[in-house]
């Protein structure tokens, strides 16, 4: 397997790219009235204390989507790299 060494932009595209998905996925969850589980995610910077007892489960749920986005992000940056060689 062939590794690849990626640049600052590289990372920039990834921030970017991940800032509009989860700003995109925040407004889904405020137009479904989970606005707490919305304040709470990660790589917003907002830093919201999650009441457990209220989102229990549909916390842990959206934590889940919030990493695979950080996936898709990091994958679209890699192939986008790859292509550009």
């Amino acid at each position: 397997m062939r590794t690849v060494a990626l640049t600052a932009s590289d990372f920039a595209k990834v921030e970017s790219d991940l800032r509009f998905l989860m700003e995109a996925f925040r407004e889904v969850l405020d137009g479904l009235g989970e606005t707490a589980i919305a304040r709470s995610l990660p790589w917003l910077g907002n830093g919201a204390e999650v009441d457990w007892s209220v989102v229990g489960d549909r916390m842990a749920q959206a934590d889940a989507i919030a990493f695979g986005l950080l996936n898709m992000a990091e994958e679209n940056a890699i192939a986008q790299h790859r292509r550009g060689l």
